[in-house]
């Protein structure tokens, strides 16, 4: 088995200096200039193998096994080239660890992976602005949407390591988004002069709070906005204990909407309004002329629906005045009156349970919505539109793996930063600069494949 199959007299020069890759030397084979067999340049090297458990050197080679892989060539022409690289891997046994066999180690190709690690970082790049199917394309790789996910989070996870450390923002703002099946934890610094998105996280648990935070000197925080989600809340008291936990008013109508969207979609279908997730929660006052006459068209034969939308509506006016949650209990309690003056005679409605939730959520986080309500320096008046203009970017992205998601968000724009003792610290990224770009990358996705499998926008418009 350890038979020299190859002398240096096999090699092209020419087909080692195009392919440049440092450890591989280029077997002279009569294939054509798509496909280059290589070997390490070690292969010629009387020098002993390292094992890597013991650090012995009695080792001998023990078999050659061929792997084929993409890599990718600078062509005459400027344009990049895609071959097959076929690597005639060695794997060596030890003596001194009971035979244990062990593979050469490689450094342009990632263990198990069919592509070279240079293909591998154009594809990732590629993600970061384009579908899948398009980065595929391009570079004529024949890859599947799941490869090229596996394969991006390499490049992914250095750039991320490259990244300046972050400064500890004095208020956070942490919200939870639902995107496809997944509910991911965004965090933001909500700073005096403007709002900075920091991160994305890939799940709503103690683990990644804890992972995340750490990073964070927890004595400078001095307040933190949050969602109504018990492990959240549960998370952000113990790692920030000195921090004011507060629960805005932005939370809670976010909450109202989802409830009356759930309305709106089991009771709304086929109404034939527009975008009718954003027209039917949006204030009566603001919508334009055509659009009354739609709902007005849409709420004749859907009583239920009737009722939900003018208690919904009821309630944005009495908003306008001071307010607190007792307001909202009592609406929620008046909800059965709204559903009576609309039952037709004669018949029954359901009643409006889809508003439970938002009872439950005072009754469960009461005391951390009147902590907003005693704040005598509220969120500025654009918070709530941020918020929801981040969360409708995240939503409207066409499918892809977290992975992507958090690279989009956190690669594509530049983090503004502070210089602390000679070394820059993130703020974060300007959230109006954060969902420019997101919405521009999805218009992009979107154009490039009709048939890609985004969501719709009645779907993308409620959350």
């Amino acid at each position: 088995m350890g038979k020299r199959l190859y002398e240096r007299y096999n090699i092209s020069p020419e087909k080692t200096q195009r392919l440049d890759i440092e450890e591989l030397c280029v077997l002279a084979t009569e294939e054509d200039d798509l496909q280059y067999q290589a070997v390490t340049q070690r292969y010629f090297s009387k020098e002993k193998a390292t094992c890597p458990t013991c650090g012995g050197k009695r080792t001998r080679t023990s078999k050659i096994v061929t792997r084929k892989l993409k890599d990718i060539l600078p062509s005459d022409d400027g344009h990049t080239c895609v071959i097959d690289l076929i690597f005639e891997q060695r794997y060596f046994r030890c003596r001194d660890c009971k035979n244990r066999v062990f593979p050469e180690e490689v450094l342009f190709a990632e263990p198990g992976c069919r592509y070279s690690n240079r293909l591998s970082d154009l594809l990732a790049e590629g993600t970061l602005t384009h579908s899948y199917s398009k980065v595929c394309t391009y570079y004529g790789v024949p890859a599947s949407k799941t490869s090229v996910g596996v394969i991006m989070r390499r490049i992914f996870r250095q750039r991320w390591e490259q990244l300046a450390p972050l400064k500890t923002p004095k208020t956070l703002s942490v919200i939870i988004v639902n995107y496809l099946g997944g509910r991911y934890p965004i965090v933001m610094n909500v700073a005096e002069d403007a709002i900075y998105f920091i991160d994305i996280l890939k799940e709503s648990s103690d683990d990644a709070y804890k992972a995340f935070f750490s990073q964070f000197d927890a004595k400078e925080v001095q307040r933190i906005f949050v969602d109504a989600d018990e492990q959240l809340i549960g998370a952000v008291s113990t790692l920030f204990p000195t921090a004011q936990i507060v629960m805005t008013e932005e939370c809670l109508m976010r909450c109202i909407q989802n409830a009356f969207c759930e309305i709106i979609d089991i009771e709304g279908k086929y109404t034939g309004i527009p975008h009718r997730f954003d027209v039917l929660t949006r204030r009566k006052s603001y919508l334009q002329t055509g659009e009354k006459r739609r709902v007005r068209r849409a709420l004749e034969m859907r009583p239920r629906l009737r009722a939900a939308y003018n208690a919904y509506q009821e309630l944005l006016i009495r908003m306008d005045a001071p307010w607190t949650g007792g307001t909202i209990l009592q609406w929620i309690d008046q909800l059965p009156e709204y559903l009576t003056d609309e039952t037709p005679p004669d018949e029954t409605l359901e009643p409006l349970l889809e508003f439970d939730i938002v009872k439950m959520v005072l009754d469960l986080y009461g005391p951390l919505f009147d902590q907003y309500i005693n704040l005598e320096n509220k969120p500025s008046a654009h918070y709530a539109s941020t918020v929801a203009g981040v969360i409708d970017a995240v939503v409207r992205m066409p499918s892809c793996i977290y992975e992507v998601l958090r690279a989009r968000m956190t690669l594509n724009s530049k983090y503004e930063t502070v210089t602390i003792d000679d070394k820059p610290y993130r703020i974060g990224i300007p959230v109006n600069t954060l969902i420019q770009s997101m919405n521009a990358i999805t218009d992009k996705i979107k154009g490039e494949s009709e048939d890609y499998g985004y969501q719709s926008e009645d779907t993308a418009s409620w959350h």
